[in-house]
């Protein structure tokens, strides 16, 4: 599945990334159901618990955002799988957009892929996907311009 979006922003975008980055920030912005981990390096751990009709699932996963080195931006990969319920990963290119162009913005293209179980729900709720990232970078984007 395809993720494209767009977010402008009163702060640098890069705020908005650094947050991404920040288990105690994340912590206070994801969903219900999710649980953010220790960071180890670059990478955050999380678990994920919810409940899809009769099934209880429960994912752990990782996610790692890391600038590019040879050029503008990041890359935002995040990772979670079920022994039963199969994976999902996402694969996000996060470019900044700097004010000199008018309003500051992020910007994210990218895919997510899943097998399994998992595969199967994201088809019965493919369009609740880009909305739930959206609005975590919204929230993320309104703790980065509270705190610039």
């Amino acid at each position: 599945m395809q993720l494209d979006g767009t977010m402008p922003t009163n702060c640098p975008p890069e705020k908005v990334v650094e947050l991404l980055s920040d288990p105690a920030a994340l912590r206070l912005m994801v969903p219900e159901g999710c649980l953010v981990g220790a960071k180890t390096g670059d990478t955050i751990a999380f678990n994920i618990q919810r409940k899809v009709g009769p099934i209880n699932l429960k994912m752990a996963g990782d996610l790692t955002v890391t600038k590019k080195p040879d050029a503008e931006g990041y890359t935002m990969e995040l990772n979670a799988g079920h022994l039963i319920a199969g994976r999902a990963s996402v694969l996000l290119d996060l470019i900044p957009q700097p004010a000199s162009s008018g309003q500051a913005a992020l910007n994210w293209t990218g895919r997510l892929e899943a097998h399994g179980l998992t595969s199967r729900l994201i088809e019965e709720r493919g369009a609740q996907v880009g909305t739930i990232l959206r609005n975590l970078f919204d929230r993320l984007r309104l703790q980065a311009e509270a705190q610039a």
